[in-house]
């Protein structure tokens, strides 16, 4: 029995005390892994995956991938739902185990709602899936519900043997007086020794448009904020309290400062709960719902989802130095953008010309189009006129002389 590795969780973490097959219809969310063979680890969800357990499924699904296992199963064959978060899981662990060389597989949903989910975000394509599990594979040795290892945080890459030097540090920091200078040197050396802690979730928030030096100061400020506040005498064990501590540090990072265009924080809430509404909408209609659909799904009015989604069109601008292709050719955004025509400033005094010229007689107007507009010279207008060329100037002048005149008159009567 020992030797059977296979242990299952449930959303609180904790390792059920009765055998596997009467746990599973009670609870709604639930992790199964299975790690019999070391080489090939299987991880079975079951329930409902939503917002609320989405976290534990990323934070398990990064623990599993530290362990480096040539091939990881993702088993989402017992899964009635899937939430938005959980494509964006998904992604994440498909970039972290094709970044480390492990095989990642997937067993799609029983249940077309979830399936077709999958279908419509191309999660089907990206990732190899696999037959659903037979009844052999299963099977586990009755009553046996073997839990990880305590000392192995959820989400974090490096286990936390790698911290066991710190643990005494936490107790004498929070003994020592705040004034004495051995806290101040106990406060750093716990800093510095998280920080592959810090670092290691940073990476997992890659890929959003923020630069990773940047991530890995917001993840550290997070850990700051973890060592000063941890109370060891709860109990709990530190890299529990300290990794929400940092993940929620990143997301409030990317929720004020992710943004390129200032947008109420009201619109940026109401944004997030209309793109969630939107995904899982999406599954259940099986297309794009309307905003009405989703207004009603949301309980807003509907000139609300509107709002929120032009606002998701500012989250993110392009750089003018950003390359676009074009075929074969290249260029950058600020070689494509409009820029203001040069003749705009011609447009009023063109209007307040226009009436001017329908009062000239015909030969006049003949005469100015040749001149201006045909660039003819006087001699040439004179021939094709049938007058001398003499007289051509003689109209011109006094033309152009009219059409100032009246100018000056709009002008005046404008200004007044």
């Amino acid at each position: 029995m020992s030797a059977d590795r296979s242990h299952r969780l449930d959303d609180d973490s904790t390792p059920p005390a009765e055998p596997l097959s009467s746990v599973a219809g009670n609870q709604p969310f639930s992790m199964i892994v299975d790690q019999r063979d070391p080489k090939v680890v299987v991880l079975t969800v079951i329930g409902e995956i939503d917002m609320l357990t989405e976290s534990p499924l990323d934070e398990h699904l990064g623990w599993l991938l530290s362990l480096q296992p040539e091939r990881l199963i993702i088993d989402l064959s017992h899964v009635s739902f899937l939430g938005a978060g959980t494509l964006s899981v998904l992604i994440n662990a498909r970039r972290t185990s094709a970044r480390q060389g492990t095989t990642l597989q997937l067993r799609v949903p029983d249940l077309p709602v979830p399936a077709r989910a999958l279908e419509l975000t191309g999660l089907d394509c990206l990732l190899e899936i696999v037959p659903p599990a037979t009844g052999s594979d299963e099977t586990h040795s009755e009553g046996t519900t073997v839990s990880p290892p305590p000392e192995s945080p959820l989400g974090v890459g490096p286990g936390q043997d790698e911290y066991v030097h710190l643990f005494p540090l936490h107790h004498r920091y929070a003994e020592l007086a705040p004034d004495r200078a051995e806290r101040h040197q106990v406060r750093e050396a716990l800093i510095n020794g998280y920080l592959p802690l810090a670092e290691h979730i940073a990476r997992r928030f890659t890929g959003r448009g923020e630069p990773l030096d940047d991530l890995i100061q917001v993840a550290t400020v997070g850990l700051i904020n973890a060592v000063d506040r941890f109370e060891p005498s709860r109990g709990s064990h530190f890299l529990s309290f300290a990794v929400p501590t940092i993940t929620g540090e990143l997301r409030r990072y990317f929720r004020d400062h992710g943004w390129s265009t200032r947008v109420p924080r009201r619109v940026k809430d109401l944004y997030l709960a209309v793109r969630s509404a939107l995904v899982d909408l999406s599954q259940r209609l099986g297309r794009s719902p309307r905003p009405s659909e989703i207004a009603d799904h949301l309980g807003i009015p509907t000139e609300k989802v509107i709002e929120a989604l032009h606002a998701g069109e500012a989250y993110r601008s392009s750089s003018l130095d950003e390359m676009l292709s074009f075929g074969d050719t290249a260029a950058t955004h600020q070689k494509v953008v409009g820029e203001l025509d040069a003749e705009m400033w011609r447009i009023d005094d063109r209007e307040a010309l226009r009436p001017l010229l329908a009062e000239l007689a015909p030969r006049e107007r003949t005469i100015l189009a040749l001149r201006f507009f045909h660039e003819l010279t006087q001699a040439q207008i004179a021939e094709q006129v049938g007058i001398s060329q003499m007289h051509v100037s003689r109209v011109l002048r006094q033309t152009l002389a009219f059409l100032q005149s009246r100018m000056s008159e709009s002008t005046t009567c404008i200004d007044h």
